[in-house]
């Protein structure tokens, strides 16, 4: 009997541990859903020029702010972001998921990359840069949800 005790609470602290590291994991300060990023707080002044170019790809305006914090996650100084030359591609993939992607030349502050947007739904997007010269990736923003309380 003695052992079976000892392996309840074995069990029962395992439990407990893995109950507190949920908890940790799940909640957040600010009390955001999970899975979802906090409003994004780009410094003022930033200046878009071509982001209807992107809506007329067929953007959505939520994956529009996503990008923008994208950007500012990839460099929170940025004064201003130009986007030019913007393609949109559809493509299925293996799942049969539809994939929209959308390529532009992307310039922040002087600098050009080579931008693509996958859109992954309406409501979440990724954003990727690369070097437009060595077509080096530069940046991957992983998938971005921005939290629209």
């Amino acid at each position: 009997m003695p052992n079976n005790r000892k392996i309840i609470m074995i069990v029962a602290v395992a439990i407990l541990i893995a109950l507190a590291a949920f908890i940790t994991i799940t909640s957040s300060p600010s009390g955001s859903k999970v899975g979802s990023t906090p409003s994004p707080t780009p410094g003022p002044g930033v200046q878009y020029s071509g982001t209807d170019a992107l809506i007329r790809q067929g953007v959505s305006s939520n994956n529009l702010e996503n990008l923008k914090f994208a950007i500012f996650k990839f460099n929170r100084d940025a004064k201003t972001v130009t986007i030019a030359n913007a393609d949109h591609a559809h493509s299925m993939a293996p799942d049969g998921a539809a994939i929209d992607s959308v390529a532009f030349d992307i310039t922040i502050d002087q600098t050009t990359y080579k931008g693509d947007l996958l859109s992954v739904g309406l409501e979440s997007a990724k954003l990727t840069l690369k070097d437009p010269k060595t077509k080096t990736l530069v940046y991957d923003s992983g998938v971005v949800k921005v939290d629209r309380k």
